[in-house]
């Protein structure tokens, strides 16, 4: 599964990073947010204005969400 690993990228170019990969990527894939939750909702709202779907990886994996599909009910 490819993956977006959003690290050390600063929250003023977050966008233009996760737009260019979601631009070119067809879910299933990854975005890597670490534990920062300024990332992760910045992150999910550029996932909520595309109508993507995603979820936590895992329980244990609170810095990194998994997109699943496009234009979930």
């Amino acid at each position: 599964m490819k993956s977006l690993d959003l690290h050390n990228i600063l929250h003023k170019d977050v966008e233009r990073e996760v737009l260019q990969f979601i631009n070119w990527e067809e879910p299933p894939f990854k975005i890597i947010t670490g534990k920062s939750d300024k990332m992760r909702e910045i992150v999910q709202k550029i996932l909520q204005k595309r109508n993507l779907h995603w979820i936590d990886e895992n329980f244990s994996n609170y810095g990194c969400l998994v997109v699943l599909e496009s234009n979930f009910p």
